[in-house]
């Protein structure tokens, strides 16, 4: 008899209240976690510094993936100036993967 109904229905209530609660903290901190990795992958685009590539009388750039991996093509116009491929690796950096032996290249 230590309960009686006004006593369990304000019970009862309270933890419903106390169950929205939880639950809007918990779609809150979903929302501020969301927000932390959009934050965090715009803070990487950041840090990551234009790259220079040394080329000799480029005439034309061509960006290709294959299997998932991303190259740049470079026709490279002189006589004697190799054309050449880069490779993009994990750290988003450029780096030479196959030259190519051309004499005048215009287009890829």
């Amino acid at each position: 008899d230590c309960f009686n109904s006004t006593t369990l229905s304000g019970l009862l209530d309270l933890i419903q209240q106390q169950d929205s609660t939880i639950r809007q903290q918990e779609l809150a901190i979903q929302q501020q976690q969301e927000l932390v990795q959009q934050l965090q992958s715009v803070l990487c685009y950041v840090a990551i510094a234009p790259q220079s590539i040394l080329t000799q009388s480029a005439r034309d750039w061509a960006y290709f993936s294959i299997n998932g991996s991303s190259y740049l093509a470079v026709a490279n116009s002189g006589f004697d100036d190799n054309s050449a491929i880069y490779q993009w690796t994990s750290s988003s950096v450029a780096v030479l993967f196959q030259s190519i032996r051309t004499h005048g290249a215009y287009d890829w």
